[in-house]
């Protein structure tokens, strides 16, 4: 963290401390659901540092449950709550449909940043609550009017997510950190799972982790060539001590510099890690999905841009493709057939996975990329907007 960052754990920052501190301040709170708020958050906030460095304080709400060190120096404070808290200048959430509405009723400003607009059957419940709705709208996921209807200061954004420039900790050299020709696993889907750390976000990491453990196991996978990413705390539950060795921190920097060096990375079908690959020229090879979303993800993605993917097997994976389902109800199918194989005791097909690891995958030019994602920053975007707003 900068010099004076204060890491509060269960507390936070106390009035009087913010109080020391003049300058404005912008909260963050991402929803604690998979990786994707939390990445865009980190990503948000490094596009704010790169407009106005120091000249505002800006502060991340995260429970203890996130689990992804973040650049030293992004945040002045993290914090569990704002209950204590000095009131901020701008709230940023991302999807944090209760953390929106603690911030209004504290007569905070609010910027909502709504990477699934383009999959909810109705608009989210927070119109007379926020100051302005960022949605990304992206050419391979079209947002439909009626999901933006009414909310205020409603703005199309581009897509969010570069991974950061080569990123390592004091403690590595330059080999461990990189993983040339490796192979890259990112579960990172269930990087934070936060309040829904239940059975279905735990049933998911042993379905991936046992058929890596079987190719191990069996001489087809160099463990020492291996880069699993995902919740630390999750992965080191599941992992045999054949993949305990391959277990990396989980922080989005060094993410980024293995993914860059291995030239590729295997994973479920979360949208902001197809972003950020995408966008640094990483290629991709698809897991099967862990919710609805990504289903949907999968047939966007693997289609237009022959990125290779793997199915759960069976029929009910097309048919949810082609369905137009509630969100909820898509959510439910999905828990039940990925929990169901766990209580059979089941794992991803090692076979399956292993054609998939050596199959090669594309990388996509700047504007192929284009195509799918559309050009531009969207962190760029929201930063730009909230400081205007904030600073004039």
């Amino acid at each position: 963290m900068a010099s004076g960052a204060v890491s509060v754990g269960e507390g936070a920052v106390s009035m009087a401390e913010a109080g020391a501190d003049r300058r404005r301040i912008i909260r963050i709170m991402p929803v604690e659901f998979g990786y994707g708020p939390l990445g865009k958050a980190l990503h948000v906030a490094r596009a704010i540092r790169s407009l106005v460095g120091d000249l505002v304080r800006i502060e991340l709400v995260a429970s203890a449950n996130f689990r992804s060190p973040v650049d030293g120096g992004l945040f002045d404070a993290s914090m569990s709550s704002i209950a204590a808290a000095a009131r901020a200048d701008a709230v940023v959430t991302m999807m944090n449909v209760k953390g929106i509405a603690a911030a209004a009723a504290r007569g905070e400003k609010v910027y909502v940043v709504d990477s699934l607009a383009w999959l909810w059957d109705e608009p989210l419940p927070i119109r007379d609550l926020i100051h302005a709705y960022f949605y990304q709208d992206l050419p391979v996921l079209p947002v439909p009017v009626r999901n933006i209807a009414g909310m205020p200061n409603a703005t199309a954004i581009a897509a969010i997510g570069r991974l950061p420039a080569d990123v390592r900790n004091a403690s590595q050299t330059s080999t461990e950190s990189r993983l040339d020709g490796g192979t890259v696993v990112s579960l990172s889907g269930i990087e934070a799972p936060g309040s829904r750390l239940g059975w279905g976000a735990l049933a998911y990491p042993p379905y991936i982790l046992e058929a890596l453990e079987h190719l191990v196991e069996s001489g087809r996978l160099d463990a020492t060539r291996l880069a699993l990413f995902g919740n630390t705390t999750v992965l080191r539950h599941f992992a045999g001590s054949r993949l305990s060795p391959a277990l990396r921190e989980g922080s989005q920097g060094e993410f980024g510099t293995v993914a860059r060096s291995a030239g590729s990375v295997v994973c479920p079908p979360g949208l902001t890690t197809i972003v950020e690959c995408l966008r640094s020229g990483v290629s991709l090879k698809l897991l099967p999905p862990q919710n609805y979303s990504q289903v949907k993800l999968m047939k966007a993605f693997s289609g237009p841009a022959g990125i290779p993917a793997m199915s759960w097997g069976g029929a009910i994976e097309p048919w949810l493709q082609q369905a137009t389902l509630p969100e909820p109800v898509g959510a439910e199918i999905v828990r039940g057939v990925i929990s169901n194989a766990r209580l059979a005791n089941r794992h991803a097909d090692p076979d399956a996975l292993m054609a998939l690891l050596e199959q090669e995958s594309p990388v996509l030019d700047s504007s192929a990329v284009d195509s799918l994602i559309g050009p531009g920053d969207g962190a760029l975007a929201v930063a730009e907007r909230v400081l205007t707003d904030l600073l004039g």
